[in-house]
């Protein structure tokens, strides 16, 4: 499914901060797929397919978590202390589905077809990106953990995924940090409304971003 244009207001959103859950935010995804956004509860990843894969004839498109058909086997996570279904890809290409302690998900994209191999540990960088720039894959703080200073978190358990992405407002680039619910193939609503936000949370963060691999 493509993936659409932002629906709800980006001046609320902009005024909310979202706990450090870690989430989905590779800065590469954001500018391939600029403005764009996915909502939909069974397909909740913005990802790229190159031109020649999908069924679509390559472009940005709203993905299922690939967990979520395994070969054929739908993989999900009960046990309170890993909640969270996640995934990466061998040096060969093999997807590997686990349960973390910790809400995250990455692009199948940078995750299979540019950095398979490779995983962010260090908690301090844990998002696997990719530099279009020098072609090489590195781990990268969250962007929304140092939006012009301020640290976006979720604090809501329902919701604990912080998502980075861009759009355009007045023909300008600006930043959107957001709130998603926790992966389940047959879940509820996939991003927090403007309305669910009860607080705001601002840290200050002039941490060094990236980290070689």
């Amino acid at each position: 499914m493509a993936p659409g244009s932002g629906r709800r207001s980006l001046a609320a959103l902009a005024a909310l901060c979202f706990s450090q859950k870690v989430g989905a935010s590779s800065t590469y995804m954001a500018e391939l797929c600029h403005s764009q956004t996915c909502v939909e509860k069974g397909l909740p990843i913005l990802d790229y397919d190159p031109p020649g894969q999908g069924d679509g004839g390559g472009g940005c498109v709203c993905r299922a978590h690939p967990c979520w058909d395994d070969k054929g086997e739908a993989h999900s996570c009960s046990t309170p202390e890993h909640p969270y279904l996640s995934f990466h890809y061998e040096e060969d290409k093999t997807l590997i589905c686990e349960c973390l302690s910790i809400a995250h998900h990455a692009s199948v994209h940078v995750s299979k077809d540019l950095c398979a191999g490779k995983r962010c540990r260090d908690a301090s960088f844990p998002i696997l990106d990719y530099d279009e720039d020098k072609g090489e894959c590195l781990c990268r703080a969250h962007p929304c953990w140092n939006d012009n200073g301020r640290k976006h978190t979720c604090d809501k358990e329902d919701f604990p995924i912080l998502r980075y992405r861009l759009d355009k407002i007045d023909g300008e680039s600006v930043t959107v940090c957001e709130c998603m619910a926790v992966m389940e193939k047959d879940g509820g609503r996939s991003v927090m409304d403007a309305e669910d936000y009860s607080r705001n949370h601002f840290d200050d963060d002039d941490d060094d971003d990236d980290e070689d691999l």
